[in-house]
């Protein structure tokens, strides 16, 4: 992940989750709960209790509709799926309703999932704050363009660089054959940013030649599994067999 990459997902995660106010309701839900601990027969903090839970599960519901696959990864990579996750809600709501005779317990489960999930964000804006007061800057991409990276394992070019430039070369290649094969001509796809800890070349390319590069990864990753679970196949079939004749011999 570059560093532009990096304060991008950054931002995303801080804005995504004051929109949504889901560290806020979440916050609300531990302080109904603590409500209830101390007054557990009062409707208006089961009231509230509800009211709470409500709204953390609408809020959570709309995570799968604003985060795409690529953002799970990278937030996954980061550490923070749990606390982005759709599941949170359910987690939540559980933890409720099989404690209802125990709030205690509950409470102590909101609160902990709050404290973490609170110190994660710290964390995110912090991050965020650094790389800004540095200087990095989110890429600044023009309307019909995406980026994407390419992510060059070291043991693919063995630290040497003629080999590392060949990897260059052939995705240079790749996306001007693409593109030629959309439009007619090759296109100029942009140097958007360079990692080099693991070594990841970000680009910038009109949607049409990414969704198309897209489209040939998925249909190798299929064809690649079905080959894999035929291998796998063959491999128990043979051992089958082996055992078989073992058995009878």
């Amino acid at each position: 992940m570059t560093s532009q990459r990096l304060l991008e997902i950054l931002k995303f995660l801080d804005t995504l989750d004051t929109q949504l106010n889901l560290q806020k309701t979440l916050e609300s839900i531990k302080e109904a709960l603590n409500e209830l601990v101390d007054q557990p027969a009062q409707p208006q903090y089961q009231q509230a209790l509800a009211t709470a839970l409500a709204s953390f599960e609408a809020a959570a519901t709309k995570l799968d509709l604003l985060i795409t696959p690529s953002q799970f990864e990278e937030i996954n990579d980061m550490g923070g799926i749990i606390f982005f996750d759709l599941a949170i809600a359910e987690k939540v709501r559980n933890s409720v309703e099989k404690n209802a005779m125990t709030p205690a317990v509950a409470r102590d489960f909101v609160q902990d999932l709050a404290t973490k999930r609170s110190s994660f964000l710290t964390t995110v804006r912090q991050a965020r704050q650094s790389l800004e007061k540095l200087g990095i800057k989110a890429s600044d991409l023009e309307p019909g363009s995406a980026s994407l990276a390419f992510l060059i394992p070291w043991d693919i070019f063995d630290n040497h660089l003629a080999t590392f430039a060949k990897e260059l070369s052939f995705i240079s290649r790749l996306m001007g054959h693409l593109s030629e094969g959309l439009t007619g001509q090759a296109e100029q796809v942009e140097l958007e940013g360079l990692a080099s800890s693991l070594p990841t070349v970000a680009l910038a390319a009109s949607v049409p030649l990414i969704s198309v590069l897209a489209t040939i990864v998925n249909k190798f990753l299929d064809a690649w599994t079905k080959i894999e679970k035929i291998r796998k196949m063959r491999a128990e079939l043979s051992d089958m067999g082996l055992r078989k004749w073992l058995l009878t011999n």
